[in-house]
């Protein structure tokens, strides 16, 4: 790893995939850690995000919660449910398919 994290932290991996760190005790600076790639998950968004089934669903890495198309870090996957406003999470599938990059 290029910086530290710990399990449950999205993360996007050096080729440009975007994951989920899998549980071990926090890994510090070069450590491998294992991670999830192809999952269902449900992903932290704020109250206001909507989305629907089958959008794109990307990540802010900086305030650590999920956006729709054109916003955000990079690319997570695509909602399989609808994401309505009040919910604080959107379930997501991850890396299903060749992802845009924005």
């Amino acid at each position: 790893m290029a910086a530290a994290v710990v399990p449950g932290e999205i993360i996007q991996t050096p080729d440009g995939f975007a994951a989920i760190v899998g549980g071990f005790a926090n890994a510090g600076i070069g450590d491998l850690v294992p991670v999830e790639l192809h999952v269902i998950a449900e992903v932290p968004a704020a109250s206001g995000t909507t989305l629907a089934v089958g959008a794109l669903v990307r990540w802010n890495n900086t305030t650590k919660l999920a956006v729709g198309t054109g916003g955000g870090d990079f690319s997570l996957g695509y909602a399989v449910f609808p994401k309505t406003s009040g919910q604080l999470v959107v379930r997501t599938r991850f890396n299903f398919n060749k992802l845009p990059t924005s």
